[in-house]
């Protein structure tokens, strides 16, 4: 984590002393490479560090941070010229250094390097002194050997697999259904939508999307995963319906003044549910679905897939955009959010409160109902 600030500091200096746009592009880069490898390595610290009980509301709570921060930085927007706002980046990342060197170091990567003394230390300093330290050093070691035994090629037998496809199919929807667009797109939208106010109506949605990660903990917590995603990709779809709506008024010249709400209301609706379902819960049933000793060696790889996703879809949409308008854009993504509402109700047992063991055999039962019609046939 400490090593991923170096990119991000030069990234920043990049944009501050930038004197054309290749050096504003360059920062770019650089800043996108330092946020991919912080947000795997800081997601994996926070797996490995945080109580088995606490582990889940750590990890939404980091999300929730997350809005929070973008919210922030939309308010900053309003009052700041773009090179300050990247002078605070720039501090931003020594003081995240600074906090990042105070921290311990993870005790299951301590265990790893066979400094059992260190991870005896790192654990009590991170769950204080009356924790017993061989019983969770054993329990990490176990962690660590179960983790070993488990191949890529133990992924494609059967108990494992389909479970395995059906995330991959979960995390692939995400980007497609336009998750990421009004997050980074925002701004620019509204601007060529012709309102003048569009930094301010970027800080609105950013605190929409802070609401909607609040929710997710509440529901995550307490509903179960087929319901949230299935009411969250509805409300993609009627969000991004009437996006779309709006945008197509807006080209066929209805007067603004008649259909503003349909922006404000479809882009209200569209991020909150995006927050509320898709962008949490899929992360939130990995655990749910597949062995903790497998998914050590599995988050990264899934992490980079999904942002090499928004990538491609971030990249495509200004494109799109140009060949079939931004009413075309949004009813897209709001065809894509319902093809992978129905996709979730047929192929996603429910999860929550299951053992994996109960988990895999509800994909195994499903597979055996597919098969037995076959099965009556032959006999």
């Amino acid at each position: 984590m400490v090593l991923s600030s170096v990119p991000y500091l030069f990234g920043w200096l990049l944009i501050i002393y930038g004197t054309n746009p290749s050096w504003l592009i360059g920062g770019r880069f650089m800043i996108g490479v330092a946020v991919g490898t912080s947000a795997i390595s800081s997601n994996i610290y926070l797996m490995e560090v945080a109580p088995q009980r606490d582990k889940r509301p750590i990890l939404h709570s980091a999300a929730v941070i997350t809005m929070l921060g973008g919210a922030i930085c939309g308010g900053l927007a309003l009052a700041l010229k773009w090179r300050y706002l990247a002078v605070i980046g720039a501090v931003c990342v020594l003081g995240n250094v600074i906090g990042i060197a105070v921290q311990p170091e993870s005790p299951k990567w301590l265990i790893l390097k066979s400094r059992p003394q260190l991870a005896a230390r790192s654990l009590r300093q991170l769950h204080g002194e009356e924790i017993d330290v061989e019983i969770e050093i054993r329990r990490i070691e176990k962690e660590i050997e179960e983790s070993e035994a488990i191949s890529w090629r133990r992924l494609c037998l059967r108990p494992f697999l389909k479970p395995f496809i059906v995330l991959i199919i979960i995390i692939s929807f995400v980007p497609f259904m336009g998750a990421s667009i009004l997050l980074l797109y925002c701004t620019t939208i509204y601007y060529n939508a012709g309102f003048d106010n569009s930094l301010k109506i970027n800080l609105g949605i950013c605190f929409v999307r802070v609401l909607g990660a609040l929710v997710a903990i509440i529901a995550i917590n307490n509903y179960k995963r087929r319901i949230i995603l299935i009411v969250s990709g509805v409300g993609m779809c009627i969000g991004g319906f009437l996006f779309g709506l709006y945008f197509k008024g807006a080209y066929i010249n209805i007067p603004s003044h008649e259909i503003d709400w349909l922006s404000a209301v479809g882009g209200s609706v569209y991020s909150f549910c995006v927050m509320f379902g898709w962008a949490s819960v899929p992360w939130a049933i990995l655990p749910e679905m597949l062995p903790k000793s497998l998914l050590r060696n599995i988050i990264p790889y899934i992490t980079a897939y999904s942002y090499t996703l928004i990538f491609f879809i971030s990249y495509i949409y200004v494109y799109l955009v140009d060949r079939i308008g931004s009413h075309g854009s949004f009813w897209i993504f709001s065809s894509i959010s319902l093809v992978a509402t129905f996709t979730i109700y047929f192929i996603l047992p429910e999860t929550k409160d299951k053992s994996i063991e109960e988990v895999i055999e509800s994909f195994q039962s499903t597979q055996k109902n597919s098969d037995t019609p076959d099965d009556n046939k032959k006999e």
